[in-house]
């Protein structure tokens, strides 16, 4: 999961995340593990794994922040859901805006809508 507008103290609560264990390593080194790992790359932080039901990616949204849940293909924001797709049929988008990824999907190859 993907989460712009946060920072580390916010998610460290809604994921139960434990700062003063981390420890800096690469994402290869924790897929075996029982353990989360979180990056930061321009303001919006990644979380693997993170859970990214409805309910939990639309909690994540207060105050401001947005995620985008890859794993189920979902994006929400200011507590609705936008859009959600299958990652085999992306042209079958729903949710309250369906074009909110619109401007991130120009020149991807993607099927045509």
């Amino acid at each position: 999961m993907w989460i712009e507008g946060a920072d580390l103290d916010a998610l460290a609560s809604a994921f139960q995340l434990d700062l003063a264990a981390r420890n800096p390593c690469y994402l290869s080194e924790i897929l075996d593990h029982e353990s989360t790992w979180v990056a930061e790359v321009n303001g919006w932080f990644a979380i693997v794994p993170a859970r990214d039901d409805d309910a939990f990616l639309r909690s994540v949204t207060e105050g401001g922040r947005r995620p985008l849940s890859l794993s189920m293909n979902m994006y929400a924001r200011d507590g609705r859901m936008l859009v959600a797709f299958a990652p085999t049929r992306p042209e079958d988008r729903y949710g309250e805006g369906p074009e909110a990824l619109d401007h991130l999907t120009d020149g991807a190859a993607l099927p045509d809508q």
